[in-house]
């Protein structure tokens, strides 16, 4: 038998001719090739250990050194001539190609390595008694290549995958230790304007319409709780949607109980005060604010109750009244139990509390320069299409969480500069014309290649990487034959294989690992996919020849084609469909012949998911994987009356099982149920999952104070965080100038 010492000497001996050429040769000859075939075993340890020694190119290559073509060249002219009896000439190739960047003087990258693997393995198998497939020889090989070490991964790896902005510790500056992170970070310090990159500007400022109205309001107006900002960031690294309720703390309000299931009283701040603007000209925040916000969100009272049920997201919730029973206490009433009642007051899409007098004598706030708050900033500019600037509250009663003898803000303001095209985002970051792009700014950079030729031009710039959902995968319509057949939907997620395209087209950032509707976020309800039933997971791994075994029992025969099976699929009008033409190639493969479609315009993609009439068999770029409320999520997706149920099914079990999570008396029933109906929606592959992608937040060396974090509640992710973030303005000063 091989051992794995002597299948690595095996590479060296099979380029040794190119070795001699560049000065890298050995002079330990090598064994004679074993007779029998290596084992699954032996190949992994062996290609470990050959990626493991790899090293990056010398910081001044010798003038002879060959190229990545001519060492290609050179790599496949060994490798047709190496063949030992039991080992096939594609397996010598994939260890030949791990093992060319300790040969290499011209530095081989990461990226060019993953590269020639992929294409190395894409047929490969071994011979003998213990033969490998070819999907265990390209996962062995993408282990390997994922542990690396070349110069591009090492920077990339520093300033994305470890997500931690560079601490560069100069003498003469004061600094601090971030107590959620332990990090030694430049000292708090007031002034300055952060800059951050925005791609769209909200409708108006009043949140009562709608939840995007916050893009403008958070920061101005508040909420009753938030994340607890000062919370460690080994507990809760704000990075998780939804955000559970045990990490929210009071806002404008000190404080909560649950008098009986149907009674909730909330306590409000005594030293909260409206900014010092007409018509509030701030007069101090009370209980009756508060109520009056919820009346108009919740229909209730004399002033709303002629309208219809509540607004936004409020309606899961059967409200009977809400009442000030003083200047601090706000008393909630409920029709039936529901436990989600605090959830909903604290983090739903619109719970900022706006102020009465302004809708009294405007009828709305929809007017920004009607919109008086008291948060820490007052928005006071906005050039339409062109940029929002909110300036500093002197008299804000907030602190830092983190430093709580630092009154916020720290900036004196904060300004969005909207910058619809990314190119032109991704240049303001290179010439520091913005301190921030990202998730804060819905603006995140969409892909790999953009984030690596940033920080190529500008490497003290850092990468923070999120992903929240899927809109890589593929909705069926399961009304429409051939796909209302479980066994088509199956075959065509066994037909992808997922590990090589993320390699290929993401370089490795996708998670891959297949999840259901709802997203790993929500950990408490879901499975991982190592822990899903065995008979489910054979379905969501790449098996070619499965997925044919599958058409082929459906009853679904080539043509003189080769085609069993057509159909086509929609996509939003601003999708890419690069990685859609991928896909639909390697469904050809199985004789299933999609054609990916735009759509005229998003606005009416989404009129037809809504209404399940899209003229098209299925929806690409459909949501999976969703790091929302589970309930939410549900209700929408798959529920019969969802506002998004791309696929059309109507599952009367489905749906019990939605309105049974809804009135659950425990969360612990609740995640039960969902946990069931998420892995019976895998099982009936009502979509095809298609990784969940990764975008980057960019951040300059100068803005202090973040981390990554998502937000501190759905909707204050904007002017509510940069308040809390501050600038190395001599630092800023000595690279922009």
């Amino acid at each position: 038998m091989r051992t794995p010492t002597s299948l690595r000497w095996l590479v060296v001996a099979a380029i040794a001719p190119m070795l001699l050429a560049i000065a890298c040769s050995s002079t330990e000859p090598a064994p004679a090739p074993a007779s029998d075939a290596v084992t699954k075993e032996e190949l992994a340890a062996a290609l470990q250990e050959a990626m493991q020694s790899v090293q990056p190119a010398p910081a001044a290559p010798a003038p002879a050194g060959p190229s990545v073509e001519e060492m290609r060249a050179m790599v496949e002219s060994a490798v047709q001539g190496a063949v030992p009896e039991g080992t096939s000439a594609e397996e010598i190739k994939v260890m030949v190609e791990a093992a060319v960047g300790a040969a290499s003087q011209d530095a081989i990258t990461a990226d060019q390595v993953r590269t020639l693997v992929a294409e190395a393995v894409a047929e490969s198998a071994t011979e003998g008694p213990d033969p490998l497939s070819a999907d265990e020889v390209r996962q062995i090989v993408s282990a390997a290549v994922s542990a690396l070490p070349t110069p591009e991964a090492r920077v990339i790896t520093k300033e994305v995958k470890v997500t931690e902005v560079k601490e560069v510790q100069i003498p003469g500056k004061k600094y601090v230790t971030d107590p959620t992170t332990n990090k030694v970070i430049p000292a708090p310090e007031y002034g300055g304007t952060i800059i951050r990159l925005q791609t769209n500007q909200p409708p108006h400022t009043d949140t009562y319409f709608t939840h995007h109205a916050a893009n403008g309001t958070d920061g101005v107006t508040e909420s009753l709780a938030h994340a607890d900002w000062g919370i460690d960031r080994s507990v809760f690294d704000h990075k998780k949607r939804p955000t559970p309720l045990w990490v929210m703390k009071g806002q404008l309000a000190t404080g909560w109980v649950q008098n009986d299931p149907l009674t909730y009283t909330i306590n409000i701040r005594d030293d909260v005060y409206w900014h010092n603007k007409a018509p509030m000209d701030g007069r101090k925040m009370t209980a009756q604010d508060v109520a009056w916000n919820f009346q108009r969100y919740l229909h209730l009272g004399d002033e709303y109750a002629d309208q219809e049920g509540p607004c936004c997201t409020f309606k899961s919730v059967k409200w009977e009244s809400v009442t000030a029973t003083d200047d601090n206490t706000v008393v909630f009433k409920l029709e039936e139990p529901n436990i989600d009642t605090l959830t909903i007051l604290f983090t739903s899409y619109s719970p900022h509390i706006l102020p009465p007098e302004v809708v009294q004598e405007h009828g709305d706030i929809q007017d920004w320069r009607n919109l008086v708050g008291t948060g820490p900033f007052m928005l006071t500019d906005w050039v339409d299409g062109s940029s929002m600037t909110w300036e500093k509250n002197p008299d804000y009663w907030g602190t830092d969480e983190k430093f709580p003898e630092n009154q916020l803000p720290y900036a004196d303001a904060t300004r969005a500069l909207i910058m619809k095209d990314e190119a032109t985002r991704i240049a303001a970051m290179r010439t520091g014309k913005g301190d921030y792009m990202g998730w804060l700014a819905n603006s995140a950079i969409s892909t790999t290649d953009q984030a690596e030729a940033l920080v190529k031009t500008n490497p003290d710039i850092s990468l923070i990487p999120y992903a929240y959902r899927s809109t890589t995968s593929t909705a069926f319509d399961v009304d429409k034959p051939p796909f209302d057949d479980v066994r088509v939907r199956r075959a065509m997620q066994m037909a992808l294989d997922l590990d090589t395209i993320n390699t290929i087209y993401f370089k490795g950032w996708a998670t891959v690992e297949p999840m259901g509707q709802i997203g790993t976020g929500a950990i408490e309800y879901v499975t991982p996919f190592d822990q899903w039933p065995e008979d489910i997971k054979p379905y969501y791994q790449y098996n070619p020849e499965g997925a044919i075994a599958l058409l082929e029992e459906a009853g679904y025969a080539p043509d003189e084609n080769g085609v069993r099976i057509k159909g086509s699929s929609v996509f939003h009008a601003t999708s890419d469909l690069a990685l859609a033409d991928i896909f639909v190639d390697y469904w050809r493969r199985v004789g299933i012949d999609i054609e990916a479609v735009k759509g005229p315009d998003n606005t009416t993609v989404g009129t037809w998911i809504r209404e399940h009439t899209y003229p098209h068999d299925m929806v690409g770029s459909a949501i999976m994987g969703y790091d929302r409320s589970p309930i939410t999520i549900l209700r929408a997706f798959i529920h019969s009356e969802g506002g998004y149920n791309y696929t059309g099914v109507r599952n009367p079990d489905f749906d019990a099982m939605i309105e049974a999570a809804e009135a659950a008396a425990t969360y612990e029933e609740r995640q039960q149920i969902i946990k069931d109906l998420d892995i019976e929606l895998s099982r009936q592959h009502l979509y095809v999952w298609g990784m969940k992608a990764q975008a980057f937040n960019a951040v300059q060396p100068w803005l202090i104070g973040y981390n990554g974090e998502y937000h501190l509640g759905l909707q204050q992710r904007f002017s509510q965080l940069f308040a809390r973030f501050w600038l190395d303005q001599e630092l800023k000063a000595q690279s922009t100038n």
